[in-house]
C-alpha cells in the first residue's frame, strides 16, 4: 500500500509510481514513506489521472463492484504535504501522447513557430487536462553518477610502448575523472567504469573492439571528479605490423566515454620481429 516499504532510509535514487497513487487508502502517508526511502536530491515520479477522475463511471464501477479506491489527484495539495515531509519542488510533466500527425509543411512551420504551434498547443493542453504526470523532488543534491552519461568525462595519457612480436604489450595509463559524474567501480552493473581497448590495423580497419578490459585499480572503487589514478594495462601479443591502439574509458552498460565527447588516447605501435 506504499506506507511501509521494505527499504532503509535514503537508501533509493527514484521511485516510480505508475497509474497506483490515486488508488492508495493514505496518500500522505505514502508521500511520506517515499521522502524516507530517497536519498538527497532523489525524484518520486507520477503518473496519473486527472482530476474528476474518481467520478468516472468506471472508477465507480470498480469502486462499488471490487472496493477499489478511487480518489481524485489534487496536486496543489500533494505539493503541501510534499514540502512538508522533505521534498523541495513538484514539477509538471508537459508531453503528449496521442499521435498529433501534420503535414511536412506544418511540421516544419511548427518548428519555426509558426501558426501550426498552435493547434499542437490547443492538442497538448486537451491531453493534460486528463492526465497529472508529476515530479517530487527531495531536498539535497543529487549526487551524479556513471549509470548514465550525463556528466561523464576522462582524460587519458598513455607513452607509446615498445611491442615485440608475440609478447605481451604493456603501457602505463594515467587516467583524470575529468567530468562531474562520480565513477562507479567496474564491478558495478550498470555504470562501473574501467579500461578499455580497440585495436586497427595500419589502414584504420577495426580488427578487435573487445581488444582488451582491465579495471581502474587493483579494489575496485569509487572514482571523484577530479581524481586520477595510474593503471598498468596489458594488452595480448600481436604478429609483426603496425597497429593501431585505442584506449579509453567505459561505463559498463551506459557508454564508453568517446561516445560521450571524451577523446580517447590512441597509439600508433609497430610490432617488430621477434
Amino acid at each position: 500500500d506504499g506506507r511501509r516499504l521494505p527499504l532503509e532510509d535514503a537508501s533509493v535514487d527514484r521511485v516510480v509510481c505508475f497509474d497506483a497513487f490515486h488508488h492508495a487508502p493514505d496518500p500522505a502517508a505514502m508521500i511520506r514513506e517515499f521522502a524516507r526511502v530517497l536519498k538527497p536530491g532523489g525524484r518520486a515520479v507520477f503518473a496519473e489521472p486527472g482530476p474528476r477522475h474518481a467520478d468516472a463511471p468506471r472508477s465507480q464501477f470498480e469502486a462499488q463492484t471490487y472496493g477499489v479506491v478511487e480518489n481524485d489527484v489534487d496536486v496543489h495539495a500533494i505539493e503541501r504535504v510534499a514540502r512538508r515531509c522533505g521534498f523541495a519542488d513538484l514539477k509538471m510533466c508537459v508531453f503528449h501522447e496521442p499521435e498529433h500527425l501534420v503535414s511536412l509543411d506544418e511540421y516544419e512551420d511548427l518548428l519555426a513557430g509558426g501558426p501550426s504551434q498552435d493547434e499542437w498547443l490547443v492538442s497538448t493542453r486537451r491531453f493534460l487536462h486528463n492526465v497529472r504526470n508529476f515530479v517530487l523532488v527531495k531536498s539535497g543534491d543529487d549526487r551524479t553518477d556513471s549509470r548514465t552519461s550525463k556528466g561523464l568525462a576522462c582524460d587519458i595519457q598513455a607513452p607509446l610502448p615498445a611491442a615485440t612480436s608475440g609478447q605481451a604489450i604493456v603501457v602505463d595509463v594515467a587516467v583524470t575523472n575529468t567530468g562531474s559524474a562520480f565513477w562507479l567501480p567496474s564491478t558495478a552493473r550498470p555504470g562501473g567504469v574501467g579500461l578499455g581497448a580497440h585495436l586497427y590495423d595500419a589502414n584504420g580497419a577495426l580488427l578487435n573492439f573487445e581488444y582488451a578490459r582491465e579495471s581502474l585499480t587493483d579494489d575496485p572503487r569509487e572514482i571523484a571528479p577530479g581524481e586520477s589514478v595510474a593503471r598498468r594495462l596489458t594488452l595480448p601479443a600481436l604478429g609483426p605490423g603496425r597497429y593501431t591502439i585505442e584506449i579509453d574509458c567505459v561505463a559498463e552498460d551506459v557508454t564508453w566515454f568517446a561516445q560521450a565527447g571524451s577523446r580517447p588516447a590512441r597509439l600508433d605501435v609497430d610490432v617488430d620481429q621477434a
